[in-house]
């Protein structure tokens, strides 16, 4: 379970969680407009499970279509984080 203070916080592809580093992580860091669609937020409430190995699978109609895509272009370029 992470600290209230995250740091940098990146989404673990691999586990489907989120993971918190602090130190050097190779990662991809995509550029999109947010627009007017629901976002899934990292809070208090849902902290715990976020970082859970298979975290995002208990939110999988809250995460955006660009965020999926871009999870998965990850995986297919055998990268971790993003």
């Amino acid at each position: 379970m992470a600290s209230a203070n995250l740091g940098q916080t990146f989404i673990d592809v691999k586990s489907q969680g989120l993971v918190a580093c602090e130190g050097d992580l190779r990662y991809i860091a995509p550029s999109y407009v947010w627009g007017g669609i629901s976002q899934l937020l990292l809070t208090k409430s849902n902290q715990e499970v976020l970082f859970r190995d298979g975290g995002f699978l208990n939110f999988e109609r809250e995460i955006p279509r660009v965020i999926k895509d871009a999870m998965q272009f990850v995986r297919n370029i055998r990268e971790r984080f993003l």
